[in-house]
């Protein structure tokens, strides 16, 4: 008998996944993630709480009226208005990541992918940085919220430290210690992908997904450029404007 297909996630959740959730809804879920390999298992794993640690300040700020930090694209709007390149820097990171995401710039052809690292079960330390990583930013947040006057001046002083420790610990860490790990030792020796890989993975099993990645790309990006765009007035002609 053939075993059964490895999947995304473990045999005891599967246990009860398989007794909550419909039969179609179940078998679609184990015929799309048949086959995750242990590397692929650890994408997901670890991005999904990357972005659960992005989600949880940016709704926060979102539901939370007078909070003490504002949203990323509020930070990023009162950037814009400090300094205008900004504008600009934040338009080409996000052409960027709608590329990286859509598979540009990958091997094609008969280019062949570099090596990857064997994953072992026992790799904890990634698990040890993001969650130091977490306490850290949420401690400095804290500490800063407590030092700064009020207003909405201080609110902003606090979303600079708490956006910017996420984006330095979660994103730009990571990216810049597997792409310098990779170029020094010809092959891929983190035991986690980078995220633009995890998102072509998960593009390749549910191809919905490019598209809804696409999609969000272009609306934070015409969001944060014209910032605070949807929320701008707008000037309706009439007959005696024209």
């Amino acid at each position: 008998m053939r075993p059964a297909p490895e999947v995304l996630v473990p045999a005891r959740v599967r246990g009860r996944l398989d007794s909550v959730l419909p039969d179609r809804l179940t078998n679609w879920w184990k015929r799309t993630f048949a086959g995750v390999t242990p590397r692929e298992r650890w994408g997901y794993r670890l991005w999904a709480l990357v972005g659960l640690v992005i989600a949880i300040p940016e709704l926060g700020a979102a539901f939370w009226n007078n909070g003490p930090w504002p949203t990323i694209s509020g930070t990023t709007g009162h950037l814009e208005e400090l300094w205008k390149p900004t504008a600009i820097i934040v338009v080409a990171l996000i052409v960027f990541a709608a590329a990286r995401a859509l598979g540009y710039g990958a091997p094609r052809g008969g280019a062949e992918a570099p090596a990857v690292a064997p994953a072992r079960g026992d790799d904890w330390w990634p698990w040890i940085y993001f969650g130091v990583a977490v306490v850290g930013t949420a401690v400095a947040g804290f500490i800063v919220a407590k030092k700064v006057d009020g207003g909405k001046e201080a609110q902003f002083v606090v979303g600079y430290v708490i956006y910017g420790l996420i984006g330095f610990f979660f994103l730009l860490i990571p990216l810049l210690f597997g792409w310098v790990l990779a170029r020094s030792a010809g092959r891929d020796v983190l035991p986690f992908p980078p995220i633009f890989r995890t998102v072509a993975d998960l593009e390749k099993r549910v191809p919905l997904i490019a598209l809804i990645v696409l999609t969000g790309l272009v609306i934070l990006l015409i969001h944060l450029a014209l910032y605070p765009w949807p929320d701008i007035s707008h000037q309706h002609p009439t007959p005696d404007s024209v």
